[in-house]
């Protein structure tokens, strides 16, 4: 039986020249966290997320900046059949929809 190998599903190994050079990119353009900014908090985006959870399509438009809290919520979520569901309220008392 085959181990499971998250790297296997990559277009890019995380510790490739390539993929390395992409990341520095993506959060040198976007250096905070794209998640925590929709909810009006101020967090230092340290990971690289696949908008459309797709591991082999490293376009950059595809690409985001977030906090390692944000981009382990939205990959348990999408790994459990589920989207990503912000929790909290904006400035007016309204409830996040989902991103």
């Amino acid at each position: 039986m085959h181990k499971y190998n998250r790297q296997d599903k990559r277009a890019l190994h995380t510790g490739s020249k390539a993929w390395r050079s992409i990341r520095a990119a993506v959060l040198a353009e976007q250096p905070l966290c794209a998640m925590c900014e929709v909810q009006g908090l101020v967090t230092a985006a340290t990971q690289v997320d696949h908008l459309n959870n797709d591991p082999q399509d490293d376009r950059r438009e595809n690409l985001a900046g977030t906090c390692a809290s944000c981009h382990s919520i939205k990959t348990g979520q999408e790994r459990n059949g589920g989207t990503f569901v912000m929790k909290g309220c904006d400035v007016d008392g309204w409830p996040y929809g989902r991103v």
